[in-house]
């Protein structure tokens, strides 16, 4: 795998690019902040999820969940692998598990990717 910080330097350099960067931040990273699992959630839920080495979620994944499940509408952005997919996950789930005819429509906007070509 190419190191992120050597992509983003060609990007950064890059004349088609480059330009449309605006902000450039390094982030340190932090020690995940953790919750219980939410009161609300069903007891299989919280098994599968304990089967699978997860004893407790990510605050921001307790909170989305309390929201939604309040009727709130909510966006989440956070980086790669953060915890998103659970975001979206629990309270569909738990709503499944409570309405056997509820459904749940998930979008995924895509956009055309294109190769930044290498100058080697």
């Amino acid at each position: 795998m190419e190191n992120p910080a050597l992509s983003l330097e060609k990007l950064l350099e890059s004349p088609e690019f480059a330009p449309h960067i605006v902000v450039n931040r390094l982030i340190s990273a932090m020690d995940g902040v953790y919750a219980p699992f939410p009161g609300g959630l069903d007891g299989r839920l919280a098994g599968i999820l304990r089967e699978r080495g997860i004893s407790r979620i990510y605050t921001h994944q307790a909170e989305v969940f309390e929201k939604v499940r309040a009727g709130r509408d909510v966006v989440v952005v956070t980086p790669t692998a953060s915890g998103k997919t659970l975001c979206y996950n629990l309270p569909v789930l738990q709503t499944l598990l409570e309405n056997t005819e509820a459904r749940a429509l998930y979008l995924f906007p895509q956009r055309p990717f294109r190769r930044i070509s290498s100058p080697n």
